[in-house]
């Protein structure tokens, strides 16, 4: 029986959804048609998405062996446009010819004996794609919700699109350059590294290049042993832990020193031998103070090899430290006087040059400590208010500005 595009695509609506928003073309949705093949041709005119069109009808509705043939005329036809970034009516026909399909419908025997297990593979593999997307997007979406960090989201949105646009070559048939996912994070504490780490896993989970994307966070103590070949022993259960999913190694500069009677050279060689083992199973992120981490890179040939991409983060502003606080009092249920907010801003601003000045981490311990400060200060009344056991008050504020020295680090 006859099958036009409209009925290849109605069953499949997920789907072509999934691929217009796979490749950002926003603008183009199912409700613009199709009404028939030639007509989608037509208006799916970039090349990309008109090559996984095609060949997604070559998969659904042709046998196996029908497909050998197909697929012999579909990519001599598609390379040739592939310097082209739109095609004209008159490509469009030549392309038509060039795959013998006839230019309203798509005629082939017995489809309808085997279309229904077909379309239901089809259906779990949309599923499957749009909570990639979903689940991409919500990554996305948190990382760039997150105070600060500009060039880090920058650089994450970048490192996207290297993937994408590698995966989108793979599927055309063309050649990959040998690209390393491993990460450096470079800055000091308190600047999120920790939190983008987490959510590279959750980037490269629905990417597809992890199976979990969990992340295991350890630092020099979680990796080295205390006598010889302790190391080689904790280092590898770390690293099977962290299989699927992403190792954030802490300050792994410490592994690096100068002692013959040090073991975190074992641990780097491990850890380097695991890395290749386990390349498409295994993230490693190592981070740290961006000198430090350069001494360490340099340390050992194998470890500049395989780290090929670097993120700075740089110290947040006396103004992002302010709206860390402030989103941490929301969070917690608090409302801040506005007179104690600029006492929190002025301890901010004299703290930040403080050889112990952790970023975030010491935005954390201060609101802590007022949180301290006010409950000291409620805790003596007979009935508080609801007002009472939410307001941080000026005076609260000036308390900890007395007592500053106590939420370094």
């Amino acid at each position: 029986m006859p099958i036009n595009g409209r009925e290849i695509y109605e069953f499949n609506r997920q789907a072509f959804d999934e691929r217009v928003q796979e490749f950002g073309w926003s603008g183009l949705t199912y409700a613009n048609g199709p009404k028939s093949l030639i007509d989608t041709i037509d208006i799916l005119q970039p090349y990309a998405l008109l090559r996984l069109k095609l060949m997604h009808v070559v998969y659904i509705f042709l046998s196996e062996t029908e497909r050998k043939s197909v697929f012999t005329r579909l990519e001599a036809a598609i390379r040739h446009y592939i310097d082209v970034s739109k095609l004209t009516v008159i490509q469009v026909t030549k392309l038509q010819d060039e795959l013998r399909f006839p230019a309203g419908e798509i005629s082939i025997e017995g489809v309808s004996q085997s279309s229904c297990t077909k379309r239901q593979s089809v259906e779990r593999k949309a599923s499957d794609s749009n909570d990639s997307l979903a689940s991409l997007e919500s990554a996305l979406n948190e990382l760039g919700s997150l105070i600060g960090l500009e060039s880090v989201k920058r650089e994450v949105r970048k490192l996207v699109n290297l993937i994408q646009v590698s995966q989108m070559r793979e599927r055309a048939g063309l050649k990959l350059a040998s690209t390393s996912l491993h990460l450096v994070f470079a800055g000091a504490p308190g600047t999120g590294k920790t939190t983008v780490a987490r959510l590279i896993g959750a980037i490269y989970k629905a990417l597809g290049l992890l199976k979990k994307g969990h992340l295991v966070e350890v630092d020099r103590s979680g990796l080295v042993g205390g006598y010889v070949g302790h190391t080689a022993i904790k280092t590898k259960q770390v690293i099977e832990s962290a299989l699927g999913g992403v190792l954030f190694i802490d300050e792994a500069y410490s592994l690096t020193s100068q002692s013959d009677n040090d073991f975190g050279g074992e641990a780097i060689e491990t850890l380097l031998k695991y890395m290749e083992d386990y390349r498409d199973q295994l993230v490693v992120i190592a981070a740290g103070y961006s000198e430090e981490m350069e001494e360490f890179l340099a340390s050992n040939p194998g470890l500049d090899s395989r780290f090929k991409t670097k993120i700075g983060f740089e110290n947040y502003s006396v103004t992002e430290l302010t709206e860390i606080f402030e989103n941490l009092v929301v969070e917690n249920d608090y409302h801040v006087a506005e007179g104690a907010i600029q006492v929190i801003r002025d301890i901010l601003d004299a703290a930040k040059d403080d050889e112990k000045f952790a970023n975030g981490r010491t935005v954390r311990n201060l609101f802590e400590k007022v949180l301290m400060i006010h409950a000291d200060r409620v805790a003596d009344f007979l009935n508080p208010t609801i007002n009472d056991l939410k307001n941080i008050t000026v005076d609260d504020a000036v308390e900890l500005e007395r007592d500053s020295t106590t939420i370094m680090g």
